[in-house]
């Protein structure tokens, strides 16, 4: 019980948070007053409060993540009817400590954060990536808390500072889950700053970001916060804290960078056009020696496209989706060339187990007999320390090119790069666990079937995979 309650009012995060209120009462005035002690108590419960709040608003969101799905509500260990009995009684407790034992003001501004972060924060994350800048002030306003509880007046120079020193803080630190935890966010389907742009110009912005806070600090010494001494360590500290968590990011990032060109629903004349505008995201990768590899069948006419405008080697990897009783585009699975598979579990389930291994003999017989014609036309292509790119004409559920990629990745090449036209955002969560980069032109919200966004998607044959490896 009290570790579901820990993990529901992030307690960790609650005690910072309520740090910082003290600390900001303590700057008022350089001393440690039962007010400090109080304010403390407050912010602390006021934010377990908005922690729990949280995750009843997010419960559904959290049962999609890895990072989340074990907390108390979407794993079921506690109703949602006792959150909020939870919810009500500590922001109660929280803004009558703040209100009778500090001061009506401070008490204002906890609700006012309490309020900012569950009713405008919250909803609007799922909105749009810049809600990261509407959260940033959420952390600004616990100090503003501690310093109107030791009789200072919120239009002080002083308190303003730390307010935008708390502020810019926030940002860098956002920025670094999301390069721990971009995928998740993504194949959530949530929006975020990682779906867009390279690897390193992301990590700029970290950097930049985290060099506006530190240097946010230095007013301290003017409006005489802190001693010249003390603002000095302050900067550093936050430098060095910074280093240390960007390091930590890096480090245990579960993923492959991502970038999404679009959200928004996109069409493509044919398989042709989508290999040049591919070609057009992948100009970093243009005559550096790299292997283009397309999933037969409407995979390879993307590839070859895309292989020619890059001076790239063309092969092809051998993967078969399999098919749903009755609906044989909806794939419950993939297998490939060496007989390896891999089932969506959550489908399986609920189809007869025959109709699955009749479906994997039929589509390993398939594959075996394509290798074998097309491998007469092109020799297979040396991987190990080479730029390895996979193309396939879109993602649905993503089972037959995660399948391709695990099976590139035992060779070990340099880089490994998933790269398609459209995808879900499902989808792309689930390759880039096991790949460096994907690239995807389009990942809408709402994803209907890889054709309909094509308007010329008619079936590729084997003599056709033939005739544009012989002419290659």
């Amino acid at each position: 019980m009290m570790s579901a309650l820990f993990s529901l009012t992030r307690a960790t995060i609650s005690l910072a948070v309520a740090a910082s209120a003290f600390a900001g009462c303590f700057l008022c005035t350089r001393e440690i007053t039962a007010k400090s002690i109080f304010i403390f108590i407050g912010i602390a419960l006021l934010a377990a409060s908005a922690s729990a709040l949280n995750q009843i608003q997010e419960r559904d969101l959290d049962g999609r993540m890895p990072r989340t799905k074990n907390r108390p509500l979407p794993k079921g260990t506690m109703p949602v009817w006792g959150v909020l009995m939870i919810v009500i009684v500590l922001g109660s407790a929280g803004l009558a400590s703040l209100y009778f034992l500090t001061a009506p003001v401070s008490a204002i501004i906890g609700a006012v954060t309490f309020v900012w972060y569950n009713g405008m924060y919250t909803p609007l994350k799922h909105r749009t990536k810049y809600a990261i800048f509407i959260g940033a002030f959420t952390g600004a306003l616990p100090p503003m808390a501690g310093w109107t509880a030791a009789g200072g007046s919120l239009t002080d120079p002083a308190v303003l500072s730390i307010a935008l020193f708390m502020f810019l803080w926030q940002i860098p630190h956002f920025h670094i889950l999301l390069l721990k935890y971009g995928a998740e966010y993504v194949s959530a389907g949530m929006p975020s700053m990682y779906r867009t742009g390279d690897e390193t110009r992301f990590k700029r912005g970290i950097v930049l970001w985290a060099v506006l806070a530190s240097m946010s600090a230095l007013p301290f010494a003017y409006f005489r916060i802190t001693s010249f001494i003390e603002t000095a360590i302050i900067v550093s500290a936050t430098a060095i804290g910074f280093v240390i968590l960007y390091r930590k990011g890096v480090r245990m990032r579960r993923t492959g960078t991502i970038s999404i060109v679009s959200d928004r629903p996109e069409r493509f004349a044919d398989r042709h056009e989508a290999g040049r505008l591919l070609a057009r995201e992948l100009t970093g990768y243009y005559d550096v020696g790299a292997v283009v590899l397309g999933i037969p069948r409407g995979g390879m006419a993307i590839a070859a496209e895309t292989a020619k405008l890059l001076k790239a080697r063309l092969d092809i990897v051998l993967t078969h989706k399999l098919g749903l009783p009755g609906n044989p585009e909806f794939a419950i699975g993939a297998i490939a060339e060496n007989g390896q598979a891999i089932i969506d579990a959550s489908i399986a389930a609920q189809i007869d187990t025959r109709h699955i291994e009749i479906e994997k003999k039929a589509k390993h017989e398939e594959l075996v007999h394509q290798g074998a014609r097309y491998r007469k036309i092109i020799p297979r292509v040396p991987l190990r320390d080479t730029i390895v790119i996979v193309i396939d004409d879109g993602l649905a559920t993503g089972a037959t090119m995660q399948l391709a990629l695990e099976s590139i990745a035992r060779e070990k090449p340099k880089r490994l790069i998933c790269a398609v036209p459209v995808a879900s955002t499902e989808a792309i969560g689930k390759v880039a666990a096991v790949c460096d980069e994907v690239l995807c032109l389009c990942a809408p919200t709402i994803f209907r079937a890889v054709g309909s966004f094509y308007d010329d998607f008619r079936q590729i044959t084997d003599d056709e995979v033939l005739a544009v490896l012989s002419a290659y």
